[in-house]
């Protein structure tokens, strides 16, 4: 929050996940007494974008602080969403804002030879010329007052790199960017198509067990992350899905699957508290974690709770498939 005089601007209303000694805890949101008891200079809320860490505390906090809420359309539409589910749509102020007075947002696509191309461009204030070569580089940030770890557009670049596409950014200074991406097109029917079929997907989500090919259990929430490593693997694997820690552990109980891969962030319980549990059953099941955290002390603090090796977001395809032979060895 930022406080001049009788006025209090606060930027951003996101939750916390529980660190691991935090047992029967979901999720954590910020203490808002101060604002509370001085909710008269509290002039609204300002949201720079819709990730849960930025968001998600609002249909607490708003509870007890009736301010408007200032961001663009897309965030406010996701905002909304929660709104509506708590019942509050009525009761919170809002207002969509531009970047600029005059200007536009445009979302889009359009097929060129083999590929479709998607692309979203605006009349922001642009990327400056230097910074373009290393936009899509991990831990890259422009604007170092605004929350974030600078992994959003490396996880991009990986993920549709594995899907067979290209990314890329074209920017002017004061003018605006154009941000782009391509995946291949193959036009329906093609029974060449490398693209995987609903059936195929739902396939792969079985828990039967097939002799021929070892199984691995993927604990992981977030939907395109599973997509991608099913993409990549389900072609030598079977694979199962949790969503939560809790779930692969019965997951795991149910199917005695060959290897997990383990995200650490999870809902219900975390990564590190189900590796702990299912390494008391199983002490030679091989334990991948997978983790956006890079820093020395979250990968040690992983290989402490029983996993055997501990992958970065976003993955890289050789080094996963590499990791997983070597352990399965």
């Amino acid at each position: 929050a930022f406080e001049y005089g009788d006025s209090i601007i606060v930027v951003d209303c996101g939750l916390a996940f529980p660190e691991d000694d935090m047992l029967g805890i979901d999720f954590v949101i910020p203490d808002v007494t101060y604002l509370v008891e001085n909710y008269s200079k509290v002039k609204g809320f300002v949201i720079t974008h819709g990730h849960e860490d930025h968001i998600g505390a609002i249909p607490y906090v708003f509870k007890k602080l009736n301010v408007p809420i200032y961001t663009t359309r897309l965030t406010m539409a996701l905002i909304e969403k929660k709104l509506e589910e708590h019942g509050m749509m009525k009761s919170v102020k809002r207002k969509a804002v531009k970047f600029t007075t005059q200007g536009y947002i445009r979302l889009g696509y359009f097929i060129r030879g083999n590929e479709i191309e998607f692309y979203v461009s605006d009349t922001g204030i642009g990327i400056q010329a230097q910074n373009l070569n290393n936009i899509f580089d991990r831990f890259v940030k422009l604007n170092s007052f605004i929350h974030g770890t600078g992994l959003g557009l490396s996880i991009c670049k990986s993920m549709v790199e594995q899907m067979g596409g290209r990314i890329g950014v074209e920017s002017e200074e004061g003018k605006g960017s154009r941000f782009w991406f391509t995946l291949p097109f193959i036009p329906s029917g093609d029974s060449s198509s490398s693209i995987p079929k609903k059936k195929e997907l739902a396939a792969s989500h079985s828990t039967l067990k097939p002799s021929e090919k070892p199984t691995i259990l993927v604990a992981e929430d977030t939907e395109s992350n599973f997509y991608l490593i099913s993409t990549l693997l389900k072609k030598d694997y079977t694979i199962l899905r949790a969503r939560t820690g809790l779930e692969a552990v019965d997951l795991y109980r149910l199917n005695h699957p060959e290897l997990i891969l383990m995200d650490m962030r999870m809902p219900e319980m975390n990564g590190w508290e189900a590796t702990r549990i299912i390494r008391e059953q199983d002490p030679q099941i091989p334990i991948v974690a997978l983790t956006a955290f890079a820093f020395d002390s979250d990968k040690s603090k992983t290989l402490e709770a029983g996993c055997n090796a501990c992958l970065s977001k976003p993955i890289a395809s050789l080094l996963l498939k590499q990791t997983i032979r070597e352990l399965l060895e």
